[in-house]
């Protein structure tokens, strides 16, 4: 088994872990590393590796963007929210933002975003500023 990732992935020690328990049941190496998600993706997509491994919203577009050459496997694990940053102590800014995404959701926007890029399955239900429920 190959399992293909990007050079500067965050989920490098989760394949680093699937590597070696892959590794003592099959022949399984991990991939010389890709410098995009898009390549690392595309090696799966053209048979070059036989698992692309990546958060949710770069799996879930990979996936958008394939016909059908690539589909999920499970369900997401280890979901964390995104965010968007802006200059601290900028609370008009920050209220604006907050006021026009927590709109697209309201109106059905956010969710065709979404789902337009594969990404549906870490949507939100309510846009916060600074939320305490980050899991």
């Amino acid at each position: 088994m190959v399992i293909a990732f990007p050079a500067a992935s965050p989920e490098r020690a989760a394949v680093d872990v699937f590597s070696r328990l892959f590794s003592a049941r099959a022949r399984s190496k991990l991939t010389p590393l890709f410098p995009t998600e898009t390549l690392a993706a595309t090696a799966v997509a053209t048979d070059k590796a036989d698992v692309f491994y990546a958060d949710s919203p770069v799996a879930g577009y990979a996936i958008s963007q394939t016909d059908g050459q690539l589909e999920a496997l499970g369900k997401d694990v280890g979901v964390v929210k995104e965010g968007i940053a802006i200059q601290k102590n900028n609370t008009k800014m920050a209220t604006a933002v907050q006021k026009a995404v927590q709109k697209l959701m309201d109106d059905g926007t956010y969710m065709k975003i979404l789902k337009h890029w594969g990404v549906e399955s870490g949507a939100l239900d309510k846009a916060e500023i600074n939320p305490t429920d980050l899991d």
